[in-house]
């Protein structure tokens, strides 16, 4: 994760375009995501809240 990027809110990360957008960019920006699937399916880490 690079700190210093500026951060992105990704709604919709469990789905189809929301998991290649998170995989294409992760590592470029900090990413905040929002899933309705578990981090089991979707395979990123994630912060329950």
């Amino acid at each position: 994760m690079n700190n210093g990027a500026p951060g992105i809110l990704v709604t919709g990360a469990s789905g189809f375009i929301g998991r290649h957008f998170v995989a294409a960019v992760n590592g470029k920006f900090r990413l905040f995501c929002l899933a309705r699937r578990s981090q089991k399916e979707v395979g990123i880490p994630y912060q329950a809240g």
